[in-house]
């Protein structure tokens, strides 16, 4: 009967721990789900860089409006 007694004991125990390391698994799969959910996915980091890629004046190539304006007036005057 002591020994019953004991096993069932041991069995709670194990039981009882099994059930703690359970509660903070899912704990940390929360806390995980929830930074998950701030972060960017992948595509969004690709359009994200994608952008930069287009607005980076040191890869990009711009032109200022006066520039725009002689080139306008250029082909202006060759089609006359």
């Amino acid at each position: 009967m002591g020994d019953l007694k004991i096993s069932l004991d041991r069995i709670n125990n194990k039981l009882a721990s099994a059930a703690e390391r359970l509660s903070m698994i899912e704990s940390d799969i929360a806390r995980l789900n929830k930074q998950t959910s701030k972060s960017a996915t992948r595509i969004e980091l690709k359009q994200i860089e994608s952008f930069i890629d287009l607005v980076n004046p040191i890869t990009s190539k711009f032109i200022t409006k006066d520039e725009l304006e002689r080139a306008l007036d250029e082909r202006l005057k060759r089609k006359i």
